[in-house]
């Protein structure tokens, strides 16, 4: 099955699950799909939110990881947030 960007978010979301590493042909297209959502994050956020994501090696992590920080903040928050990270 080729990969496509629905796949992708898939990866994001965790509907498309991590597969056991023996089957390697569904493994392989998983991890392409895990690594074009991980570094799209990477090089779409600021450096900030980019070194508190940096350590992850599963895009649904890091997903979960920004979710937790940043969902129901509002503007005024990020700001301050971010003001206080750097």
């Amino acid at each position: 099955m080729p990969r496509t960007e629905h796949q992708v978010w898939d990866v994001v979301t965790g509907s498309y699950k991590k597969p056991d590493e023996a089957d390697k042909k569904e493994y392989k297209q998983w991890r392409e799909a895990n690594i074009v959502a991980l570094l799209t994050k990477k090089k779409n956020c600021d450096k900030e939110v980019r070194a508190r994501i940096g350590g992850f090696t599963e895009a649904k992590e890091a997903y979960e990881e920004l979710k937790k920080a940043y969902e129901g903040k509002s503007v005024t928050e990020l700001g301050a947030l971010m003001k206080s990270v750097t």
